[in-house]
């Protein structure tokens, strides 16, 4: 295991002593140029420092660093060559040897060391040079030399930044030997060096990434807690606040991961942010089976948010959520589809909208299912029943009693996490003389000990219900519940081993429905139907991929209305006829929002193009109908940079108060941080008509859609490559 540590004493070694005249021969010439090639290094240093904090690798600055470094260089070497008398020369080999070292120029970089090492021994730079001479001869895998000069290095000697730098070399080379327990001794040792906060930050990160392969989820926090404290005031990043709550979760610390929570949301002032971190703190109830309070908070945020168009996802997620609750909470089926059919209306598209989709499908199968169970008819046990989203076992199941009532405590159990209603049908499985095979596979869910008790029992003969493959199947089965990738390297064991097409149809079914990976979805199912044209689930198969291939269809008809729609907002500005051009082809997609937005913008523009019109033509009545097309732009198309123009002119230059007075309250609407409120106010002297005035200049927000051209770009990018693989 390769760990990667960036090198914080780059943030150490940027303050070189002041100037003072040392050239041989012009002393403002050597200033100039040495602060050049100082200011060149410390500016690539704090960029360097910036990268590393944020754990980001950004190509423009990688850019900028290089040539930064380039240019400190290109100076440094200015001196060496036309000041090389001076005797403060050592500056500008540890300007040359740094940063040739971060252009990964090893050997520039150890001979210029190397000067200082033999020709300034009595020198600030010496001790750095040696450790740096040591880290260099590690990159070089010379270890006699690393030895060398790590030998040379007193710890006790050492200055703090000489400290970080001397502990985060040894940090590579115990990386280098895998020896982790070293790596991250020495890491802590770096921290305990550095005093300002935020250089810290790197290496909690490196220190996190090893705790996260370890599995050491304890440490993982640790490390999380600490880089937060680094911060200040400062929130910790989405990603890293999601881990923080993932390994708290694993080790069931749910008061703690409520306790911070609870903070976040009560300190955090942007809507949509505070939304997302209340939904984290109720999936924190779902998971510590605290769906009460989960319920209550649920309900609160709905009332609040849910006319909130830019909250669509969120909003549909909530639905989803109170959808969970009715279903595991209060078993009530019929409610529970209501609310996940309310958020699939919210937000088709979205991941929980989706969700909400599935969830609908599995209850209505489990509903059916039940249905056949109570009207069950022992003279139809010869015929079938086709099963669509549950396939972990006989995936045309023969119709009787005990297949159906396994069929739906399977669902119960694993589908619709309703854990206790599932175990008393497994349970019921169990003790009421069913068939042997699905007796055995009920223990086997249950407590895999109660099979080993079932298979030495004297009255029940397992070998002859159960083949050697079967077992095998139901085995890979069982792996699921642990893992889903050794579940499936089993499944494709089997295959291999016994050219098995049920196994064959059952690791695309997992790719399917369990990992959600169409490209390996539709590599197996293309794989069964080619190996197995008329096997037993080549309808089945064949009816999924188009169901794939109409869903990636619709998806993309969908984003392509909606670039539609959002090319139509953008050429709004510049080309009338271009917008117009777009909003018709908005209005011919399949969303039917988008369609009535579309016709909606198509006739606000109309209104827009004929007051512009009258505009030209009406000078009589010119600020009328300004106020008409700044509303219009403010209102309806959110082009509030081209009312404010208007609405300012008309403030200052208009004879007309009704004109001054509508302005001066969209204004108010647009920009409350100022005093418009004030002049409208000054102007009027009547509550009543303030409140008329700002009410009527409220912007009407029914007829936007809040999405990103770029993201739909990609996104349709990304269904476009997924649709090519049924070419």
């Amino acid at each position: 295991m390769i760990i990667r540590i960036y090198i914080l004493f780059l943030l150490f070694s940027s303050c070189f002593n002041p100037v003072k005249n040392k050239s041989k021969n012009n002393f403002l010439a050597y200033y100039n140029t040495f602060y050049m090639a100082n200011n060149f290094y410390n500016e690539a240093l704090d960029l360097i420092a910036l990268n590393d904090i944020e754990n980001s690798n950004k190509n423009q600055n990688l850019i900028t660093i290089n040539t930064l470094l380039d240019k400190a260089i290109r100076n440094a070497q200015i001196i060496e060559k036309d000041f090389y008398e001076t005797k403060y020369m050592d500056d500008a080999y540890f300007i040359l040897g740094m940063s040739t070292f971060y252009q990964n120029k090893i050997s520039s970089s150890k001979y210029y060391f190397e000067r200082i090492f033999n020709e300034y021994s009595q020198n600030e730079y010496y001790t750095k040079s040696i450790i740096m001479l040591s880290k260099l001869s590690l990159k070089m895998n010379d270890f006699e030399n690393f030895n060398y000069f790590s030998s040379k290095v007193n710890e006790n000697e050492l200055t703090k930044e000489e400290k970080v730098l001397y502990y985060l070399t040894l940090v590579d080379y115990f990386d280098y030997k895998e020896n982790i327990d070293e790596v991250i001794s020495n890491s802590l040792l770096a921290i305990e060096s550095i005093d300002i906060k935020t250089q810290k930050i790197p290496i909690y990160n490196s220190l996190l990434m090893i705790s996260e392969e370890k599995d050491n989820y304890e440490d993982a926090i640790s490390y999380i807690n600490e880089i937060e404290k680094c911060l200040d005031d400062e929130k910790i990043k989405d990603e890293l606040l999601d881990k923080w709550i993932n390994y708290n979760t694993i080790l069931e610390n749910y008061d703690l991961i409520e306790s911070k929570l609870n903070e976040y949301v009560q300190s955090e002032l942007n809507e949509k942010n505070k939304l997302s971190i209340s939904l984290k703190l109720i999936n924190n109830y779902f998971k510590s089976n605290n769906l009460s309070e989960a319920d209550i908070m649920l309900n609160d945020l709905l009332e609040k948010h849910k006319d909130n168009r830019s909250l669509k996802s969120e909003v549909s997620e909530i639905y989803y959520l109170l959808g969970k609750i009715e279903l595991e909470l209060y078993n009530d089926f019929e409610k529970s589809k209501f609310f996940f059919q309310e958020s699939i209306d919210i937000s088709r598209s979205s991941e929980h909208g989706q969700k909400s989709n599935e969830k609908i499908k599995i209850i209505n199968e489990f509903l059916d299912i039940q249905d056949l169970i109570e009207n069950y008819n022992a003279d139809s046990s010869i015929s079938k029943i086709k099963v669509d989203n549950n396939k972990k076992d006989n995936l045309n199941i023969p119709m009787n009693f005990d297949s159906l009532n396994y069929l739906s405590a399977q669902i119960l159990f694993y589908d619709l996490n309703l854990k206790d209603t599932g175990k008393q049908r497994f349970d019921f499985i169990i003790n009421n003389h069913s068939d042997p095979n699905y007796k055995y596979k009920s223990m086997m869910i249950l407590d895999s000990s109660a099979v080993n008790n079932l298979l030495i029992s004297d009255d029940i003969n397992m070998e002859n219900q159960l083949t050697k493959l079967d077992t095998l199947i139901d085995e890979a089965w069982y792996l699921l519940l642990k893992s889903r990738k050794k579940s499936i390297d089993k499944f494709k064991t089997i295959y291999k081993d016994n050219n098995d097409e049920k196994s064959l149809f059952i690791i695309g079914t997992i790719y399917d429905e369990y990992e959600n990976n169409i490209d390996s979805t539709v590599f197996y199912y293309d794989k069964y139907l080619n190996e197995y044209p008329n096997g037993n689930y080549s309808i089945d198969v064949n009816d999924r991929l188009q169901e794939i291939k109409d869903m990636l269809d619709y998806n993309i008809s969908f984003l392509n209305q909606r670039i539609h729609y959002n090319k139509a907002m953008k050429f709004f500005k510049d080309n009338y006829d271009s917008s117009i051009y777009y909003f018709d082809l908005g209005m011919q997609g399949r969303d039917r929002e988008i369609k009535n937005i579309s016709k909606n913008f198509i006739d606000i523009l109309k209104e827009y193009h004929i007051n512009d019109s009258l505009k030209n033509t009406n000078h009589s009545n010119v600020d009328s109908l300004r106020v008409n097309i700044a509303s219009i732009l403010y209102k309806n198309l959110d082009q509030d940079s081209l009312a404010i123009l208007v609405f300012k002119d008309i403030i200052n230059n208009s004879e007309n108060m009704i004109n001054i007075n509508n302005s001066l309250a969209s204004m108010f609407i647009i920009d409350s941080s100022s005093k418009w409120d004030s002049l409208l106010y000054e102007n009027i002297q009547d509550s009543n008509l303030f409140k008329l005035l700002i009410d009527k200049a409220k912007k009407n927000n029914a007829f936007l859609i809040n999405n990103s051209l770029d993201k739909d770009i990609l996104d349709i990018e990304f269904y476009n490559n997924k649709y090519r693989l049924f070419d």
